[in-house]
């Protein structure tokens, strides 16, 4: 598999795990609550699409990650690579600074849906900045970009 399909379904398997969590986060009133913000449980569904909730990013971040995975499985595209890349090293912070991430990811706090889900997303966003940083952006795409 090239690096190219790599990241390609790396960064779709985030956006199936994100959603899985989106939804266990709603049904659960996990709102976000990082270092600096902290919200009301009652604001997790106004709260999904741009600020996310406490294991989620926001849904505006799954639906770009969706369209640059879907550009790269069609061509080499430096730009897609690249936000791939931004959106995982952004994202890996937002689980980083999570309390419900850090919670769940603490031995004896484990939570049967909790923590696959944060620990599968936080270790996929790891991956695609590490793939979307480092590995595609030396590759030119058509356009010689």
């Amino acid at each position: 598999m090239t690096p190219r399909c790599t990241l390609a379904f790396v960064s779709g398997s985030h956006v199936v795990t994100t959603t899985i969590a989106l939804r266990y986060a709603v049904e659960r009133d996990l709102a976000i609550d990082a270092v600096g913000i902290r919200r009301r449980a009652s604001d997790v569904p106004k709260d999904a699409l741009f600020l996310g909730t406490g294991v989620t990013p926001p849904l505006l971040f799954t639906a770009i990650t969706s369209i640059a995975a879907t550009v790269l499985l069609c061509r080499p595209s430096r730009a897609a690579a690249r936000t791939l890349g931004v959106l995982g090293a952004v994202m890996l912070v937002g689980y980083a600074t999570e309390r419900e991430t850090r919670r769940a990811l603490r031995p004896g706090r484990w939570d049967s849906r909790v923590t696959p889900l944060t620990a599968a997303g936080a270790t996929l966003a790891l991956a695609m900045a590490g793939l979307g940083l480092s590995i595609l952006p030396a590759q030119e795409d058509h356009h010689g970009r």
